[in-house]
């Protein structure tokens, strides 16, 4: 599988007419550099999906991610414009008794690896990273409740100059509490928050916990 970086950036500054042009010109350009035998479609959004010929192996793999990698990176010329995007690969590779539906998932799984720890670069499938994979989905599970039940908050601390003693700045951190009441911070849904969608809601949660704690601040003093 094959993800574009950076489109959602093309998108939002130039429009999507020029985001389509761009998709339309990496097709291409994935299309053209891989051989007859291999299968390339657009799976959705900015994703592509590559069959490979049987006997392709975990190295040629990589290396045909290399490739397709390379001609993303290419800057495109649309209207006077030069865009850049680039992509990430995740490789997953057919073995007895895994299904169509399996390796999906599993070349989908790797590729989600890598665009969360090391965008720009091929990443082939590991079992160690269903264990990662569980650990998101019950991160995300657990902070998609405590922002539905309302538990999630800022906590603060002082920014003290160490000369002085002065508190010369106060940061706001994350904070939540569980089900049953106990305290967590960020740390504990780390995972969750690497996922786009839940991270912005988090940051406008935030947003909104400050400006009113620093509202009533004002009001008290």
């Amino acid at each position: 599988m094959v993800d574009l970086d950076r489109f959602k950036d093309v998108n939002d500054f130039f429009g999507h007419l020029v985001g389509d042009a761009v998709l339309e010109e990496v097709a291409n350009r994935l299309a053209s550099s891989v051989d007859e035998d291999t299968l390339i479609a657009r799976w959705g959004g900015d994703e592509f999906v590559v069959v490979t010929k049987s006997g392709c192996t975990d190295k040629d793999a990589e290396l045909l991610a290399q490739r397709l990698i390379d001609v993303c990176l290419v800057p495109i010329e649309i209207g006077g414009h030069k865009v850049s995007v680039g992509a990430t690969c995740g490789i997953a590779s057919f073995q007895r008794g895994v299904v169509a539906r399996e390796l999906l998932r599993r070349s989908d799984l790797a590729l989600y690896h890598g665009k969360n720890r090391e965008p720009g670069r091929a990443h082939i499938y590991r079992g160690d990273f269903e264990l990662e994979s569980q650990g998101r989905k019950k991160a995300m599970t657990s902070l998609s409740a405590a922002l539905d039940e309302d538990r999630v908050f800022a906590g603060y601390q002082p920014i003290i100059e160490l000369q002085t003693g002065k508190t010369v700045g106060i940061e706001a951190l994350l904070r939540l509490t569980s089900a049953n009441g106990d305290l967590l911070t960020a740390s504990n849904v780390l995972p969750a928050l690497l996922d786009p969608a839940l991270s912005r809601v988090i940051f406008d949660r935030m947003l909104n916990s400050i400006c009113a704690d620093y509202h009533l601040s004002l009001i008290h003093i």
